[in-house]
């Protein structure tokens, strides 16, 4: 049996490069649109009570918590009105501006909303609360281009992050006050997922 040639061994080499990052991808390895949550998530949870606690211990400040629990693609009232453990972060798209697929990839500009939502007996500490969480958050969209999975950026147009208070209030009948706060913050990521068939 004759060894390959040269061009064999080339056209063998190109097909290689060509097919691997497809079936990485594919195979669970992110970049799809819906894996941003999915890389963010984690960064989000692993960082938040610790940045959280930081912040209240540096400013001397009277919160209720300084934990939250994460809630992918769920909006701040659903996973508060099923009981779930609050303080909570729903994290969920808002947008996703995208185009057309070029090759083997497409760029993406995400919307993400972090939605804290907290409830507490001191509506004052509640604010402080508030404030304070969407530092915490902030500090996650500071550090989101280390999320991998395609996502390389966030934030990274001046003033592109906002951060909206939803005002502290009091249900009529309860006992508690509640309040929530939206960081709205741009996601660049690259979608390298699977084409179409």
């Amino acid at each position: 049996m004759r060894p390959p040639t040269r061009f064999a061994l080339a056209a063998v080499l190109a097909i290689a490069l060509v097919l691997v990052p497809v079936r990485a991808a594919g195979a669970g390895g992110g970049g799809m649109i819906y894996d941003v949550i999915e890389n963010v998530e984690p960064l989000l949870t692993a960082n938040f009570g610790t940045d959280m606690t930081a912040l209240v211990a540096a400013k001397g400040a009277q919160v209720t918590s300084t934990a939250a629990t994460v809630y992918k693609r769920e909006m701040g009232p659903l996973f508060a009105g099923r009981g779930q453990p609050l303080p909570g972060i729903g994290l969920w798209p808002r947008t996703i501006q995208t185009q057309a697929r070029r090759q083997t990839k497409r760029d993406n500009l995400h919307l993400l909303v972090y939605d804290y939502f907290a409830r507490g007996p001191d509506a004052v500490k509640l604010q402080t609360q508030l404030e304070l969480a969407a530092e915490a958050i902030l500090l996650t969209v500071d550090r989101t281009y280390q999320a991998g999975g395609g996502v390389y950026g966030s934030g990274e147009i001046d003033k592109s992050v906002t951060v909206q208070f939803i005002p502290v209030v009091q249900p009529k009948g309860r006992g508690f006050y509640e309040g929530r706060v939206l960081v709205v913050a741009p996601v660049n990521e690259e979608d390298t997922g699977l084409p179409s068939p």
